[in-house]
């Protein structure tokens, strides 16, 4: 059983309910957004426990969304291209946040921020490439973005880590998730 497979299962209960409401992937994409823009602001004014539940929140939003699409059988290459820019949007509200509230320099914020960009551009046209041809539709296919979801992972860890443990770990959180991303950039 895979992962996604996995996560669905979980989320079932969830996406039965959302469907209930009449509520679209698409509206689970933004509210992501919308919470993590609520989690930097939580960030930036020192509300930490605030800041990680408006967190786990979008998390969980980025997870429901896709399971929610596949449950009301509404996966779609769009759908799934508005999620991967719902996804990189809110990764980088979160960046930002983090420059603002002096938990890590701009400067590493903004290269993080490009090299997010570029690896998402470059696993896209690879995705899209590989869609064409196989025949596959974007939304089936997988592995593309786990760099990118691998870097956005070790940020967030690390911020929760860095706050419940008053250690500053964010800068070696940083060049570590710059490092996963440069490796996206030059690996075939």
């Amino acid at each position: 059983m895979d992962l996604q497979h996995t996560r669905d299962n979980i989320l079932a209960p969830i996406a039965a309910a959302a469907t209930r409401l009449r509520i679209t992937p698409i509206m689970v994409s933004v509210l992501g957004v919308v919470l993590m823009i609520a989690c930097g602001i939580a960030l930036h004014a020192h509300i930490y426990t605030l800041s990680f539940l408006f967190l786990a929140g979008s998390i969980i939003a980025d997870l429901l969304d896709g399971s929610l699409a596949r449950y009301q059988k509404q996966e779609s290459d769009s759908g799934r291209i508005v999620d991967l820019i719902t996804d990189n949007v809110s990764f980088d509200i979160f960046l930002i946040a983090l420059g603002a509230s002096h938990f890590m320099d701009f400067n590493m914020v903004a290269i993080l921020i490009l090299l997010q960009i570029i690896v998402t551009i470059k696993n896209t046209r690879k995705a899209l490439k590989s869609a064409a041809h196989t025949g596959l539709r974007i939304h089936d296919l997988h592995g593309f973005w786990v760099l990118p979801n691998v870097a956005k992972a070790v940020m967030y860890i690390s911020v929760v880590a860095a706050v419940a443990m008053k250690v500053d770990i964010l800068t070696t959180s940083g060049l570590l998730a710059i490092l996963i991303l440069a490796f996206g950039i030059i690996k075939r």
